[in-house]
């Protein structure tokens, strides 16, 4: 979606996702003069304060030919809400992590680690931590745990925006470390995150670990089957 590209590309962090919403449930389903034109169908309504209107030159209060002024308007704005509910749901699922300090801008690594050679002239850099949360989902099992596109995504586009760092960019990389090999304590974060590769059972008393499916890519990324 547009969103999805814009976010990518140009790191915009902050949208709306619905303009006057009000406006466009009352005037397009009550009133009348916004589209669909929907509004008060029965002529004892002609009398009310919420007419439809054409303007052809001046405005002509009709009676409306289609529509519930009793119900549709607020179906309409029932729709918005959940359509907005959906994008915010996509745009944390793809670009912010669990700990709310965390965005996902894959690009940045590649604007950052060119920005630093480029200012400093640093001819050697380690990237001592690249990684992600996702939130601890208690009522998941640990089979449903496991499985992470996100972080594959993560991963996957990171390394690709590195290595364009590194060949067309210039910058002299020496050493990668993703963040993290497992599951832990993080912080303020505590349990309610979990950055690892490989998922660790804090129930079981053994802590007990458990390959993600990031795991396996990287296991595949090492051996060439990617």
């Amino acid at each position: 979606m547009v969103a999805s590209y814009l976010i990518k590309l140009y790191r915009v962090k902050n949208w709306i996702t619905f303009n006057e919403g009000w406006t466009s449930c009352n005037y397009g389903y009550v009133a009348g003069t916004f589209p669909p034109g929907h509004g008060l169908s029965s002529v004892e309504q002609r009398n009310s304060k919420y007419r439809c209107c054409g303007y052809k030159g001046a405005w002509i209060q009709r009676v409306c030919s289609k529509g519930d002024a009793g119900t549709e308007p607020y179906q309409a704005a029932h729709n918005m809400l959940l359509a907005h509910a959906h994008a915010v749901d996509v745009y944390r699922k793809l670009f912010q992590t669990s700990a709310t300090w965390l965005f996902i801008v894959t690009r940045g690594i590649y604007n950052l680690l060119v920005y630093v050679k480029g200012t400093y002239n640093t001819d050697l850099i380690y990237i001592t931590e690249n990684g992600m949360a996702e939130v601890n989902n208690p009522n998941l099992t640990i089979s449903k745990a496991r499985m992470e596109p996100l972080r594959v995504r993560y991963y996957n586009e990171h390394l690709w925006y590195l290595r364009k760092a590194i060949m067309e960019g210039g910058v002299n990389v020496k050493a990668y470390f993703l963040w993290s090999f497992a599951d832990n304590f993080e912080w303020a974060e505590g349990y309610t995150s979990r950055f690892g590769i490989f998922y660790i059972d804090f129930k079981d008393g053994r802590y007990t670990r458990v390959p993600k499916t990031s795991a396996i890519w990287w296991k595949n990324f090492f051996t060439k089957k990617s």
